[in-house]
């Protein structure tokens, strides 16, 4: 359900095959956030699914630490980027 991409990409490219993730997992440099407190960014992809989830995902992000910010949450850690993926795969 959800997809990683570690290099620089082009942001029209996330969303060729919306469908087929529910999100996807960028490293932040990429998309030019502040990568020193959030090294990692999730693109909500399928947005259906997020708004069902808003509220949860919204107290999810505030109870670790995490930045929701539109269709974006930033992750300041490697093991809430892990914790992430497995809550809402």
């Amino acid at each position: 359900m959800g997809h990683h991409i570690d290099r620089p990409v082009d942001i029209s490219g996330i969303f060729e095959n919306w469908q087929q993730h529910r999100f996807v997992v960028v490293d932040s440099q990429s998309l030019n956030i502040n990568a020193e407190h959030y090294p990692r960014t999730v693109v909500l992809a399928d947005v259906g699914y997020w708004q069902e989830r808003g509220k949860e995902l919204r107290e999810w992000c505030e109870q670790n630490g995490c930045k929701l910010k539109g269709m974006t949450v930033n992750l300041p850690t490697q093991e809430l980027e892990t914790l992430f993926c497995l809550k809402w795969t």
